[in-house]
């Protein structure tokens, strides 16, 4: 089962790359095929229609903010359509509040002007079947990466 993984636009195209690269170098220390699939706005969604990317796939998306409709669309049947049997595991990088005690959030600058935010973000993540994490710690997130998606391997 191969893993792919993207990123939003985070810090900036150079060091957004570097943490592809150096979480599929960990990955692959772990005999797990890995490969980058691009930076910026939407390349979530990009993997996902890509019909290179197996169904038996896990995606791994970095992101440098919380974004209620985001998270919100996760759960739509629009995108499990397009999920599939993919796996798909978000990787909230560095940001605040945590999404395990945050009761509501809000929407962020840029969504839809009639989306008022989410409620529990985190159960609504769990209860449609998403792992997440906020770490920053590569082999944290790589560790979990693992555990969640190749349980037949040892970290």
């Amino acid at each position: 089962m191969p893993c792919y993984l993207t990123s939003d636009n985070i810090n900036d195209p150079t060091l957004d790359q570097n943490r592809l690269t150096a979480l599929c170098k960990l990955l692959r220390s772990k005999k797990i095929r890995c490969e980058t699939m691009g930076i910026g706005p939407n390349k979530h969604i990009d993997v996902l229609k890509n019909p290179l990317v197996p169904s038996n796939a896990t995606i791994v998306n970095f992101y440098g903010g919380l974004d209620a409709q985001l998270i919100y669309e996760m759960g739509t049947k629009w995108y499990k359509t397009l999920k599939g049997t993919r796996n798909v595991y978000s990787v909230f990088f560095g940001t605040t509040p945590s999404l395990a005690t945050i009761s509501f959030l809000n929407k962020a600058w840029d969504d839809k002007s009639d989306f008022p935010g989410l409620a529990w973000p985190a159960k609504y993540l769990i209860n449609n079947g998403y792992h997440y994490t906020q770490a920053t710690n590569l082999s944290g997130i790589a560790y979990n990466i693992v555990k969640y998606y190749f349980p037949q391997i040892t970290w």
